[in-house]
């Protein structure tokens, strides 16, 4: 309780910092994939919506096995059909670029 104060001192700049951020990856990623990544309602993930030559599962283990890359599956999040990939936009920038890179080749 002491700390409370203090801490919600720190909110506004954190806030904007993650804003940034999110800003930021989320103009990256509309670069990088075009009408594959879907417009966000709200939050700090993207939704990327892959061919649905494979299921969600396999997209994902793909990415991590051959891109590097950790996605998360779309049923993790209940779409109604396959093929669709979620990334945090949390991630620090340099490394959400590179990443963005890798997938795109991928998909």
């Amino acid at each position: 309780m002491a700390a409370a104060p203090k801490l919600l001192a720190l909110a506004p700049r954190l806030q904007a910092s993650i804003a940034a951020r999110l800003r930021a990856n989320l103009s990256a990623a509309r670069a990088a994939l075009g009408k594959r990544l879907l417009e966000p309602a709200g939050g700090w993930y993207a939704v990327i919506e892959a061919p649905d030559s494979r299921t969600d599962e396999e997209w994902a283990l793909t990415s991590l096995e051959s891109a590097g890359v950790l996605v998360q599956p779309g049923y993790f999040f209940n779409f109604p059909r396959e093929a669709f990939l979620v990334v945090s936009l949390l991630t620090p920038e340099e490394t959400f670029g590179e990443g963005l890179k890798r997938l795109a080749k991928l998909i």
